[in-house]
């Protein structure tokens, strides 16, 4: 504050702050939700804060508006196409026909490949492939990579194919590449169940009424004390049909490391574990990391499964809503999940553009006590050791938001203001900073010994 009482920004304050954000569908007309759906699905809104003017600051905003998004602008209802609309299914968009919305609402990446060029900017999404856009108009340029050079999530043959990647992926200023992922998980076939999910809204009444008096069984003690006995088993329960699914309809898991020189074809290689076995995700890869020798890829507390493509397929039928969110819902895991790379092992990769065949690279597991979502590691990293910082979200689950039909946990276990409807939660536990050193020429040698066993040792891991 000055002396007279107003704010007045330093004058050497100078540069440039871009911000993007998640702001609703081309149907909602921004947030919230009139049905309560979760906030993390919607167009991104890129705000850029200019202080290159001293004693003051402009904005300047612009919608991302990639191909699917004229596409969903196209299909709203009351136009010719509309039977080919997208509609949300929890964190995610879709259209039964056309694919999925890459919403491009969580983060950017700024890259510079040489002395000769500016700073490129590359605006991200975990569930769609990352694009750059121009920093002067903040309209998208280009995507990275071509169409066949990502593969789906899912099998069907859609013009917006879902791809998974990170809303993170890095830039090693040193060497001038850029590192991000591509890689399928059982999600893909949850996503080809999405035509069953849009019919729940649209059942007869008598089937309706039906429900109701089955949610009525369900709340009673019976059901809770049935609940219990089978909770444990629960996991494995889901685990059986998840991989009976991937059998019948033939999705598989995978995780490619992509490098890319901001010129050419992109650069993959497959990831696989020393035994042979592909990599399963069980959550997302929500972020990455790079060393000067290694890659470092986490299986983040980002969980994402049913629960979370539903919303609110029985709106008028809170109690049997609630059921069915207890019996979806599944906890994020109790540990991080690290997958490290040494980059001596990125040779020739295949390129995708050109059909060549698959390379695949071994990735070295060890997982880290306690949930993260995001994390920093040290670009350093002496006698092969690795420098892992982490931000554990201890009892937070991120994909999850206030449904319309939560109550307070305290009595008298009132209805929540609607107005709190599609919000994040908070963590509900004592959340915590991690620094972690692996020594990973150690954890090689001790993995290889162990017959690619995944053992947490004092020798492999250490907290400092």
């Amino acid at each position: 504050m000055s002396r007279f009482g107003r704010a007045e920004l330093p004058e050497d304050l100078q540069g440039h702050v871009f911000i993007v954000a998640p702001v609703g569908s081309v149907e909602s007309g921004g947030l919230p939700y009139p049905d309560g759906n979760s906030w993390l699905n919607g167009d991104g809104m890129i705000y850029r804060l200019d202080f290159d003017r001293q004693g003051e600051v402009r904005l300047k905003s612009r919608l991302v508006k990639p191909p699917c998004y004229y596409a969903d602008k196209a299909t709203q209802p009351g136009t010719k196409y509309e039977k080919y609309q997208f509609s949300n299914y929890g964190i995610l968009r879709f259209s039964v026909f056309l694919g999925a919305r890459n919403e491009l609402n969580t983060g950017f990446l700024p890259m510079k490949f040489s002395q000769d060029e500016p700073e490129r900017l590359l605006v991200t999404y975990d569930a769609g492939r990352p694009y750059e856009i121009d920093t002067e108009t903040l309209e998208i340029v280009t995507l990275v990579g071509a169409n066949q050079e990502w593969r789906g999530a899912m099998s069907l043959s859609l013009p917006f194919k879902p791809v998974f990647s990170t809303a993170h992926p890095v830039f090693d200023a040193h060497t001038k590449e850029m590192f991000t992922v591509n890689y399928g998980r059982s999600l893909g076939s949850l996503l080809e169940t999405t035509p069953l999910i849009h019919k729940l809204s649209q059942l007869p009444q008598e089937v309706d009424e039906f429900l109701k008096k089955s949610a009525k069984f369900l709340s009673e003690n019976i059901f809770k004390n049935f609940s219990s006995i089978f909770s444990p088993f629960s996991e494995n329960f889901f685990q059986f049909c998840t991989n009976l699914i991937e059998k019948i309809i033939g999705v598989e898991d995978f995780v490619y490391l992509v490098r890319w020189d901001g010129l050419g074809n992109l650069e993959r290689w497959k990831l696989i574990l020393p035994d042979g076995s592909p990599i399963k995700i069980k959550q997302t890869i929500h972020q990455i990391g790079v060393t000067r020798d290694y890659v470092v890829i986490m299986d983040t507390a980002f969980k994402a499964g049913l629960g979370q493509l539903l919303n609110n397929p029985f709106p008028d039928n809170k109690e049997l809503e609630r059921q069915l969110g207890y019996l979806l819902t599944c906890p994020v895991l109790p540990d991080s999940t690290i997958y490290i790379v040494p980059r001596d092992y990125l040779k020739s990769g295949q390129s995708a553009a050109r059909n060549q065949r698959e390379v695949e690279v071994v990735a070295w597991k060890v997982v880290i006590p306690l949930p993260a979502a995001d994390f920093l590691v040290d670009y350093e990293n002496p006698r092969g050791q690795i420098t892992l910082h982490m931000a554990h979200i201890c009892a937070w689950e991120v994909s999850e938001w206030l449904r319309e039909y939560d109550v307070s946990a305290y009595s008298p276990h009132n209805s929540l203001p609607s107005y709190l409807s599609g919000i994040t939660m908070n963590p509900m536990d004592i959340s915590r900073m991690g620094r972690y050193v692996i020594d990973v020429e150690s954890t090689i040698d001790t993995l290889r010994s162990e017959d690619a066993e995944i053992l947490r040792t004092e020798k492999a891991l250490t907290k400092a």
